[in-house]
Formats: C-alpha cells, structure tokens, sequence
C-alpha cells in the first residue's frame, strides 16, 4: 500500500500526464481528473456532465487558498493530513464540503472535535450549523456545556 500512495504522490508531485489544473487566484496546481473524480462527487459531476469543467483544462477555486488547495490534493492523492493546526483543519473542512470529499471532511471534524476548548467553539458552532453538521454541533454544544463558566462569561 506504500507503494501506491508514494506512486500517486510521485503523479501529483511531477504533474505527470496531468489533464486538469485548479486555479487559486495566484496559483495552479496540475491534477487529473480521475483521481479528483474518484474522491470527489462534486468534481466527479463537473467533469462527467455538460459543464464548463468538463471541457476546460482547469477548475477555479477562487474562494480557496493556495495552502488549502494543496493540503486538499495531499489528501486526495496520498490519503494524507500532515502538520494539521486549527485554522487549516477548519479551512480544509469547508472545502471538503463543498467538494462532498467526505472522508476528508471527516477526518477534519474529528481533529476539531479532538481540540475543542472554550476559546474556539464558537468557530465550530457556526461551522456545524453552515454545513448541517449535526455530529461536531452536538460535540460543540456538549464542550459548552461542560466548560459553561468559560463560555457563557465569555465576550464571544
């Protein structure tokens, strides 16, 4: 199983046969569709359907940055989430949602809901209830419950 995940990082990594680049405002990384497809339905759609995507040679992700988008396709292509911090975590959730890669989004919550502390709930509050996320809004709201002091005396 290494030897796949070092294979396809080597893909990504060389831009070897790629035949599709995301487009951040300042960036462009070089994929190919089929991994995408395989780990994402939204992309999946866009290029198996009459869209745009599916005969341009490029995806734009405007409203993502250049670090996200490229912790993104680490995941995508080596199953992967290396040095994940809190501000990364969330902004990889988000675009795990919007992209419907489940398991990424997954793993996203579940280090949110590991380092949940009274500091940070409202963040994750807001970004349940956005995303319909019942499970990290029940963590929250049980995080909240057991440090109320913190929370409800809190300016947040």
């Amino acid at each position: 199983m290494v030897d796949l995940k070092e294979d396809f990082e080597r893909l990504y990594n060389e831009s070897i046969l790629s035949d599709v680049k995301l487009r951040t405002t300042t960036q462009t990384f070089h994929t190919h569709k089929v991994i995408l497809s395989a780990r994402s339905s939204v992309l999946r759609a866009m290029f198996s359907t009459d869209m745009k995507e599916k005969i341009q040679e490029y995806v734009d992700v405007p409203d993502l940055e250049n670090d996200t988008v490229r912790r993104m396709l680490q995941y995508v292509y080596t199953n992967s989430l290396e040095g994940l911090q809190w501000e990364s975590a969330l902004k990889l959730y988000v675009a795990a949602a919007k992209y419907e890669i489940v398991t990424l989004k997954n793993r996203c919550s579940s280090f949110l809901k590991c380092n949940l502390c009274p500091n940070n709930l409202c963040d994750v509050l807001v970004l349940a209830d956005k995303h319909g996320d019942g499970d990290l809004k029940k963590s929250a709201q049980i995080c909240a419950l057991e440090h109320k002091h913190d929370v409800f005396n809190s300016d947040e």
